[in-house]
């Protein structure tokens, strides 16, 4: 079962919303935001790159990959931030997942300082299919979403720390996504 989170938080079966379902041949991208890190802290993290997930953080990754799997989202390829809590977080789906360690590439335009449409462009060259996840920060991950989905920037879809949503994207072109899931994760232990 596909589900949606409505504005309450609630979630909503797909059946009951409007939304492309993806062929085969078209892209179906999930977005996972990393989890809690730790706070930033100069004095213990003077590179902020370096700072690392908590326990509680690993634990929301954790619960929100089992959920994924229930909802039958298995990527094949998992494309990461190269700051240690998008990696952290990155390893962690992996695993969960059970894919292969070569199934987990870094991708520095998923970094949190990055220019959307310049990662937009750069993923399109990839010439992505099936089944791919991003790990990344906010604000990127949400405007990444806004671009897909409307076709301009915007806040519409803040992305909660270890927070998840897919688009279905017959092509990486600005406004050519379709939002199937987005699941905050304060829900995920209410999806089944």
């Amino acid at each position: 079962m596909i589900v949606k989170s409505s504005k309450e938080g609630q979630p909503i079966k797909k059946s009951q919303t409007q939304g492309a379902t993806p062929k085969a041949s078209d892209l179906l991208l999930g977005f996972l935001r990393h989890g809690i890190a730790e706070k930033q802290d100069p004095s213990r993290y003077p590179n902020d790159e370096l700072r690392p997930l908590t326990e509680k953080g690993e634990k929301a990754v954790r619960r929100m990959v089992k959920r994924l799997i229930q909802m039958e989202f298995v990527p094949r390829l998992i494309l990461t931030s190269p700051l240690l809590r998008a990696r952290q977080t990155a390893e962690l789906a992996q695993a969960g997942f059970e894919l292969n360690p070569s199934a987990l590439k870094f991708l520095p335009v998923l970094r949190p300082d990055t220019d959307i449409h310049v990662a937009l462009r750069h993923l399109a060259q990839l010439r992505l299919k099936g089944c791919v996840l991003l790990v990344g920060h906010e604000p990127c991950l949400g405007e990444f979403l806004s671009l897909l989905c409307s076709g301009v920037i915007g806040s519409g879809f803040p992305m909660r720390k270890a927070g998840f949503a897919t688009v279905a994207c017959p092509s990486l072109t600005p406004g050519s996504g379709s939002l199937q899931i987005f699941v905050p994760p304060a829900v995920v232990d209410s999806l089944t």
